[in-house]
């Protein structure tokens, strides 16, 4: 397993929060981008006074230390020289690259930084010698350019100067910078990072600063080198796979209409073709006719050829299996929603023929920027099966068919190895961890077995015995089991180890009452459930009590887990939000591994005999009335391991209707009983074996004042209004259409009508559209206890909707719900909203749409797309809240954010208050996506969502990369769910706990 935040790290390098500052600035091309954390953490570190930079190119390298500097608070001067015309290394490029630069820089970093235009030599006389603290050199990469400016800069340096070399690691053309490295490294101290291109770090200065002194000290012990450069290399990763992107976006725009030339090129191809063939059927004469079809078909064969050239041009075959995936998901179907808007109504603009070679292309353009990979493209193509001869087209047909979205399990093998397996290393970790905990109570695994398969319960056991924290006792209650091979096995695994402890039933009471026979055997101050065949991850118990020393109020826990076959094989896993009681009512998502405080257990008084099938579900339902749901804590971990047996012995496989209606009965009474409001428990229609609760509307329907926002698109107001009014069967309603300077004469005439309707108002507002505006400006006259946000390009599908929001922001703790909305094609455009999603141009992701794209009954992961469920925010297009919450939270955000994100945000200062977000996949309506906004395309309107971006960033930046409802095994930057590697969160053993 590959250990990044390792204990050898914190006694060997000072390091901090600092590597995880997401970049401001990311851009193209991207080998720096894997060392932006190092530049973090070096300039922490080395608290320089001057830093220079020779070669700063589009500035990845410059202004993260840029960045440092300004973060830090720090009294630095940096300098960036470049002639900004590139060479034969970067290539040579336009002057538009300084002057973005340029501008950049005078925005953010002119108090410190000063870019030089000019030349390395020429520069250097305008530095005194013994004051360059940082000294990055990545100018041309010859072994004679880089000496010349290692020995023209180095007497510039300080006492305390670090010289950092770019590309040490790389021996393609004549790049030499390795080869003058070699010699460096062994005249002055240094440290060598491997990943990114490499990146040498010389120490020039004879006082070098205390960190910079450890890096390079722990450069002398191989396992602290190797953890080091696992740290760094780890981090840099993500943000170099997001400069990849950058790629695929610059050769778009480029392909589309290069692909519209091809086109018409193809069309006259086969005009010309046409008019051969009716050539060839005029003429009667046979030499003549094959002579003449002989000609044409050669002539067809040679403009075909041309045509295949020009596709190769700008295409190659394949992509690169993973990476063309992540590139596609975050260009074509970006989860940063409304910034990729532009790029989807582009595409929608061309025809479905146009549109599917489109397709193939941007699937195929991270090619034309990695074209050493093709002699293995074509190799690997030619091993799937295609013929030699194969067309462009062809072969773009298969790549297209072998890159869909991979399911989780198919890279769950890969992730388990990677980052889910410990070594020895991991072990010595958590043992120095344990020692070191304040709190370490005796954790009590209580065991129901009933006649187990001999195998089996030699593992549940073994895999006990083998826990790293050895504060537990194993409590295994018999339930009479007539196979005596299970007497046997327990007997002697307790003559073996003082901490299990036995009884037998008398008679068979099935597991319920099995397990409060195990549970009268605890001690504990805290018990974990476990099945008689499953198995427990070595460091299961550790990350409980390692979290509860950080938490010590919890009352319940659970971890993420997974499925394990019977040849031992791990997958399926269940990759968890933070505990949720909406999901909590659809499906039993704690279980495994559950461990619940020993008191409140006996409060509850244990289990409950007659659940049997579903008796870890009653168990939770009623510990979490008892508890709260506050103090409950998820464990973002796999810690436990389900078995499933083929042969479907198991009760709950063999009874599954029987458990199902089991536990249906225990939500049923938690809702007769509990604070979350009346309702009924029935069967998801599509999804029978979890519940829908059907919540009860107020005995006094509350008014809902419906705004609608618009300008002119009279025909989506029309539709939406006469959805409201004919199509909904809740009322009372009023509905206030925000007029926003609609200058059509249809859109006069229908707000004429409509204001007939003593239902229906139209407000005038005057000015620039500004969505938070006129919202507040509404609501601020609306009448309703319930105000529902409704975009004007909604149509309704089933009447009950609004009933469906009404119920649910009725509920006590609910502040916000929001419905399921679909594309007119019945595909899912939102399903709740995760934060953190896709990227932004300043390196964080923002907030996007969950289940987008999906088909309209696609369960989702473990059912989530069909269940109601708490979120971290849901879309403005449709969302309900009480006028009262909306009024405590200032509204919408008119002054930062107009237009975007908005809707987020509100979100988000309602779940500050302490309200949930509730979406429902009960309420469907169609989205038309903003058909009546103009385009996003417009400079004006660019840097105005650039502005609102970074208002975001700046003022929830710790929250969106951490949705509790996102797990961090979870890449943020994909529209699919898909494996993060690495996963987002340190495990405990890994943080260095010294700083």
């Amino acid at each position: 397993m590959a250990t990044c935040y390792s204990g050898v790290i914190s006694a060997k390098l000072p390091t901090g929060g600092e590597i995880d500052w997401e970049p401001e600035r990311l851009v193209f091309p991207g080998p720096w981008a894997g060392h932006i954390p190092f530049a973090f953490w070096l300039v922490k570190a080395a608290e320089p006074r001057l830093i220079v930079e020779l070669g700063t190119h589009t500035g990845n390298s410059y202004f993260a230390f840029c960045q440092a500097v300004d973060r830090l608070g720090l009294s630095t001067e940096t300098f960036a020289i470049d002639t900004w015309q590139g060479d034969e290394h970067s290539g040579h490029y336009s002057n538009d690259i300084y002057s973005e630069v340029f501008d950049y820089n005078k925005i953010r970093y002119s108090t410190f930084s000063r870019l030089l235009r000019t030349t390395f030599d020429d520069a250097r006389a305008q530095f005194e010698s013994r004051k360059i603290d940082i000294l990055h050199i990545d100018g041309m990469h010859t072994y004679k350019a880089v000496r010349h400016d290692f020995e023209t800069w180095r007497d510039a340096m300080s006492d305390r100067g670090i010289i950092i070399f770019h590309d040490t690691n790389v021996r393609e053309r004549d790049f030499g910078v390795w080869e003058l490295w070699i010699e460096l490294s062994r005249e002055h101290p240094s440290f060598e990072f491997l990943h990114s291109n490499g990146l040498g770090v010389l120490g020039v200065g004879h006082n070098l600063p205390y960190g910079i002194a450890r890096l390079i000290e722990a450069g002398t012990d191989p396992d602290a080198t190797e953890h080091i450069r696992c740290l760094f290399a780890g981090k840099g990763k993500s943000l170099t796979l997001r400069t990849d992107i950058l790629a695929l976006n610059q050769t778009l725009s480029t392909l589309k209409s290069e692909l519209n030339k091809i086109e018409a090129s193809h069309a006259r191809l086969l005009i010309e073709l046409e008019a051969g063939q009716a050539e060839l059927s005029r003429r009667s004469d046979r030499d003549s006719l094959f002579s003449d079809r002989a000609a044409i078909a050669a002539e067809l064969e040679d403009l075909r050829n041309q045509y295949q050239a020009a596709c190769a041009e700008r295409e190659t075959l394949r992509a690169d299996r993973d990476r063309l995936h992540l590139a596609y998901d975050r260009v074509v179907t970006s989860t940063s929603w409304k910034a990729s808007a532009p790029l989807r109504r582009a595409i929608q603009e061309i025809s479905p023929q146009r549109r599917k070679i489109l397709r193939r292309i941007a699937r195929a353009g991270w090619w034309t920027v990695t074209p050493w990979r093709m002699r293995n493209r074509l190799r690997a193509m030619r091993a799937a099966g295609l013929p030699q001869g194969a067309g462009l087209l062809e072969m773009l047909t298969h790549a297209e068919q072998d890159l869909q979205p991979r399911k989780i399990d198919d890279g769950y093998a890969e992730w388990v190895r990677l980052h889910d397996t410990l070594d020895d290393h991991d072990r010595n970790l958590i043992r120095q961890h344990i020692q070191a905990l304040t709190f370490c109570p005796t954790i009590s695994i209580v065991v129901p077995v009933y006649n187990t398969p001999e195998t089996a319960l030699t593992e549940m056991i073994a895999s006990v015995r083998n826990q790293l924290y050895p504060y537990w006792e194993l409590c295994i209650a018999d339930d009479a089991s007539p196979s005596p091979h299970v007497a046997r096995l327990l007997q002697k695994a307790a003559q073996e180890d003082d901490r299990i402890k036995l009884v037998r039933r008398e008679s068979n009471g099935h597991i319920a009452a099995a397990s409060n026979s195990a549970l009268k055997l605890a001690t504990g101050e805290f018990v974990a459930l476990l099945d008689h065949d499953d198995i427990l991850a070595e460091h299961a118990l550790y990350e409980i009590v390692a979290d509860l020393n950080v938490h010590p109020n919890t009352d319940i826990l659970y971890s993420d887990e997974d499925k394990i076959d019977e040849a031992g094989n791990r997958y399926d896993p269940y990759f968890k939000p933070d505990f949720n009681i909406e999901l909590l009512l659809g499906q039993n998502f704690v279980s495994h591994l559950g461990v619940y405080r020993r008191s409140l257990l006996e409060r509850i008084e244990g289990f409950v005999p007659g659940t049997e099938g579903s008796q870890d579900y009653d168990l939770v339902l009623r510990a979490v009335t008892a508890a709260g749901v506050e103090r409950v804590r998820h464990i973002p971990s796999v810690l436990y391991h389900w078995r499933q047996e083929k042969t479907g012995h198991s009760f709950s496989q063999k009874n599954i209707e029987h458990c199902v209606r089991i536990g249906r009965e225990s939500v049923q009474r938690l809702l007769d009983s509990a604070e979350f409001g009346k309702g009924t428990a029935v069967a998801v229609p599509s999804l029978w074996q979890f519940n829908r609760v059907v919540w009860q509307l107020p005995e006094h329907r509350p008014l809902v004042s419906v705004i609608i926002p618009t300008r002119d698109r009279s025909e989506l107001v029309r539709n939406c209004v006469e959805g409201l009014l004919r199509k909904t069967s809740y009322s009372p309603i009023e509905i206030i259409i925000v007029d926003n300077e609609s200058r059509e004469r249809e859109t006069q005439q229908l707000f004429e009508t409509l204001s007939l309707d003593n239902r229906i108002s139209v407000l005038q507002v005057a000015g620039s559209f500004n969505y938070s505006k006129l919202n507040n400006h509404a609501a601020s006259l609306a009448r309703g206890d319930i105000l529902l946000l409704l975009n004007n390009d909604i149509e309704m599908i089933e009447s009950d909707w609004l009933n469906e929001l009404v119920a649910q922001i009725s509920r006590p703790g609910v502040g916000v719900v929001g419905a399921k909305l679909l594309y007119g094609d019945s595909r899912i455009q939102h399903a709740g909203v995760r934060l953190g999603a896709g990227h932004s141009s300043f390196g964080l992701g923002i907030a996007g749409h969950t289940g987008q794209f999906h088909s309209r009954n696609d369960p989702g992961y473990f059912g989530q797309l069909l269940l109601a469920r708490e979120v971290s925010a849901v879309t403005g297009a449709c969302l309900a809240i009480r006028r009262d919450v909306y009024q405590s939270v200032g509204g919408l955000n008119e002054d930062d954010l107009a237009v975007a994100f908005n809707d987020v945000d509100l979100c988000l200062r309602v779940r500050e208050k302490g309200y949930r977000i509730v979406w429902t996949p009960f309420a469907e309506l169609f989205h038309l996506e903003s058909a009546s906004r103009g385009s996003d395309a417009t400079p004006e309107k660019a840097a105005r969502f650039e502005r609102e971006c970074l208002y975001m960033i700046e003022r929830w930046g710790e929250k969106l990369p951490a949705d509790p409802f996102f797990s961090p095994s979870f890449d943020l930057a994909s529209s699919e769910l898909q494996l993060a590697f690495p996963p987002r969160r340190a495990h405990p053993w890994d943080i260095p706990r010294s700083l």
